[in-house]
This record gives structure tokens, C-alpha cells and sequence, in this order.
């Protein structure tokens, strides 16, 4: 029995060899008799493709050559990379022209030097980014460039440029499926590029190649704005109004003078003040604004100081180069040192006359002596010229009266030694 069993296992085993075989061989026997030809190629007739395209063909019988052609220039020599499946060494890169209907064009040769095909087929190419509007109108502070692609084969980075100054997208957000849309986001420095009319250019970069750039145009503006103006018991405010962001600091200076930082209320609005005691007349007020990783931006403004006593009437706004507002009104601003508002030609103080006499204290008296006035010469006449004050003047009569007494004195003892008779000491 046991001899059966194995006598039937070892003839089912032989049989299902032999009907391997048979079936081998005949595949072998039809593939060899079948006639050598370019079947299908891919991308399909029809295609839209993106980025780097496979290209790829699919063949019959004995084949000995076949390549492909793009647009009739381009042309990729395909090798066999399995049974009837033939495909280039490298990539088509549809990002390297431009983007729409392209001809790929597969042909060979068999063995016998036979011509196959050709086989052509119609593709549409779209690599295009979309770069979205950064805004409107003229621009300022930090904004975010944004590019996207719906492209099958999205490119692996996109490079943002302006004027001269470039920088690869720093952050990329992709749609889960990673097939339908890429977005790449960088952040352009407007301070970075002078004020004016920038262009700024996204390009795709693929793995060996750059794409097709696209470039949107803005305005941009950072210089700062003197919004407005005013005085208040003798301290100047001046609201500067700036970009929202990529401002680090702002300060202030007067006539050149060491610089003093000015305080930011909010984003974008600043508050530099000035102290305009003991000013007159036209002084020219800076203000510094200084960017991150940019170069500073200064804006001038001349006011007109007057600095009259319990005055607190804002000070006009004068144009740099510009004359200073005349015409008979007086101009003032607040202060402490006692000076009147001047008018016509831009100055807001007026100087008085000449210093008084140095005896007009004693003007319209009769100096009989100077001993009956007390006062030679005044002494607080003299302090519109030094600027200081000694009080009333200086009392002399006691020493006049001691200078008296040591002359008769000196009168006195000189006499006697004239009129002493002679003395009879040998």
C-alpha cells in the first residue's frame, strides 16, 4: 500500500512538470513568433504632466533599438528594463520649456534592423506657479510671498528674488494628498530694497533644473511719516507713523544732537517728544527709524520755536529748505525763559534794547558828592552785562569816613615832627 501511495505522488508530480513545461514552451514559441512592436507608450495621448515625465514603452518580439523624441529636437534613448517594457535613462523635464501641447514620439528598430513605429502621442504640460498678490497699494514691513502649484510633480523648493536679493522658501505646506496642490511660503524684508518699484521673481527648483519664473511687481515705502504735531507747556510731540513690522526702533534728534529713543504706542505709530526750553527759532528735528537686517531710514522736519511765556500754540509744520512762516503773526511755542514772540522773518524771540546806562539808577540826581548819593557807581546796573545781581548797590560812607580819620592822622604826626626843635643829644 505504502509502495502505491508513493508510485501515484511521484507520477502526479511528473505530470504537473510536464505541463509547466509545455506551457513555457509554447509561451516561448509565441513571443518569439510574435512580430517586434512598439505596443503603448505613457504619458497616454491626452496627458497632462508636470515636473519630470516618465517616459516609457511597451513592446512585442525582438526589439533592438528604440528611443523617443520630444517636439522633434529632444531625443532619449530608451534601454530594455524588462521583458517588453523599455524606458530612458533620464527623465523628460516639462518645466524646461514652455508650458502646453507637446509631441513625444517613440521609434526603434528590431533586430533585423526593421523599422518600428513611430508611435505618437499629444501631452499637455502645466508647471506654472501661482504667485498670489502680496497687496495693494504701497507696501511696507515684513510681507509673506506666497507660490503654489497644482502640478502633479510639484517642484522641490521655489526661490524668491529681488533686487539682488534672494532666499529659498523657508516653510512648504502640502495638501494631504500631496498630488493636488504645493504651497511655498518665504518672508521678504521690504526694508531690505531701496523705496520705489520692486519686482520680485519666484522660480521652481526641480532636482536638475530651474523652472519657469514668474514675477509680480509692488511698491514699497518705509520711510517714516510725520503725522502730526504739537506743543504743550514747552514739550514738543512729534506722532511718527511707520511700517507695522520689521521696526526694531526709532529715535530722535535735534540740530544734530545726540539721538533720544522715542516711545511706540501701538504697531506702527510713535511718539517722540522734545523739551523745548530755552529754544528759539528754527531748528531742524530727525527722526531715525531703524529695520532689522536694513539700512536706516530718516525723515527731517524744520519747526519754529518761539518759546513765549504761558504760550502753548502748536508749532507750524515747515518744509525742510523752506522758509519759516512770516508775515506779521507771531509763532510761538511753550516755555520758561521769559522771551516775547517775535514775527515776519521766521524768529520767534525778540531781543530788547540795548543794556541800560550804568547810572541809570541814580538818573535825575543831582550829585552833589558821590558821598550824599551812597551809590558809586551802582553796582546792580551792571547785571544786565554780567548776569549777575549784587542787590541795590554798595555803601561806602564808613570806609570814607575811616580813609578821613588815618589821613588826619598821618596829617597830625608828620606836623609835629616838622615843627620839633632840633635835639642837643651829640
Amino acid at each position: 500500500m505504502r509502495l502505491s501511495a508513493t508510485r501515484r505522488l511521484l507520477q502526479a508530480v511528473a505530470s504537473a512538470m510536464w505541463i509547466v513545461a509545455i506551457v513555457t514552451t509554447g509561451a516561448a514559441r509565441a513571443s518569439a513568433s510574435s512580430p517586434a512592436a512598439i505596443t503603448s507608450v505613457e504619458p497616454a495621448n491626452g496627458s497632462i504632466v508636470s515636473g519630470s515625465v516618465v517616459l516609457t514603452a511597451h513592446t512585442s518580439g525582438s526589439i533592438g533599438d528604440l528611443a523617443f523624441v520630444i517636439d522633434g529636437t529632444e531625443t532619449y534613448p530608451a534601454t530594455r528594463v524588462a521583458a517588453n517594457l523599455w524606458k530612458p535613462a533620464s527623465s523628460w523635464p516639462s518645466f524646461s520649456g514652455s508650458d502646453g501641447t507637446h509631441t513625444i514620439v517613440a521609434s526603434g528598430h528590431d533586430t533585423s534592423n526593421g523599422t518600428l513605429g513611430p508611435i505618437s502621442v499629444a501631452v499637455t504640460s502645466n508647471n506654472a506657479l501661482s504667485f498670489l498678490p502680496m497687496g495693494s497699494g504701497t507696501l511696507s514691513g515684513n510681507l509673506t510671498m506666497t507660490a503654489e502649484t497644482n502640478a502633479g510633480h510639484p517642484p522641490s523648493d521655489v526661490e524668491f528674488t529681488a533686487v539682488g536679493w534672494d532666499v529659498k522658501s523657508p516653510s512648504r505646506g502640502e495638501s494631504p494628498d500631496h498630488t493636488a496642490s504645493d504651497t511655498y511660503y518665504a518672508t521678504f524684508q521690504t526694508a531690505t530694497v531701496p523705496d520705489g518699484t520692486v519686482s520680485i521673481t519666484a522660480t521652481p527648483l526641480y532636482a536638475t533644473a530651474r523652472g519657469i519664473p514668474v514675477t509680480q511687481t509692488i511698491v514699497v515705502n518705509n520711510t517714516p511719516v510725520i503725522t502730526a504735531q504739537s506743543v504743550v507747556n514747552g514739550v514738543m510731540t512729534i506722532d511718527v507713523s511707520t511700517a507695522t513690522s520689521g521696526v526694531y526702533w526709532m529715535a530722535r534728534s535735534v540740530d544734530g544732537s545726540s539721538l533720544i529713543a522715542c516711545p511706540n504706542s501701538n504697531p506702527g505709530n510713535w511718539s517722540c517728544q522734545w523739551t523745548t526750553h530755552g529754544a528759539t527759532g528754527q531748528h531742524t528735528v530727525s527722526v531715525r527709524t531703524k529695520f532689522v537686517n536694513a539700512a536706516d531710514r530718516i525723515v527731517t522736519q524744520v519747526v519754529n520755536v518761539g518759546n513765549a511765556q504761558g504760550s502753548s500754540s502748536p508749532v507750524p509744520n515747515v518744509a525742510p529748505g523752506s522758509p519759516a512762516p512770516g508775515g506779521g503773526g507771531t509763532t510761538t511755542s511753550s516755555g520758561t525763559d521769559g522771551a516775547t514772540g517775535g514775527s515776519g522773518t521766521g524768529t520767534a524771540a525778540a531781543v530788547a534794547g540795548p543794556p541800560p546806562s550804568v547810572y541809570a539808577p541814580v538818573a535825575g540826581i543831582l550829585p552833589a558828592s558821590i558821598i550824599d548819593t551812597g551809590k558809586v557807581p551802582p553796582i546792580a546796573s551792571l547785571s544786565a552785562l554780567s548776569g549777575i545781581s549784587f542787590g541795590g548797590g554798595l555803601n561806602i560812607i564808613p570806609v570814607l569816613v575811616l580813609i578821613g580819620l588815618v589821613a588826619c592822622c598821618g596829617i597830625v604826626l608828620n606836623a609835629r615832627a616838622w615843627y620839633s626843635p632840633p635835639s642837643d643829644d651829640p
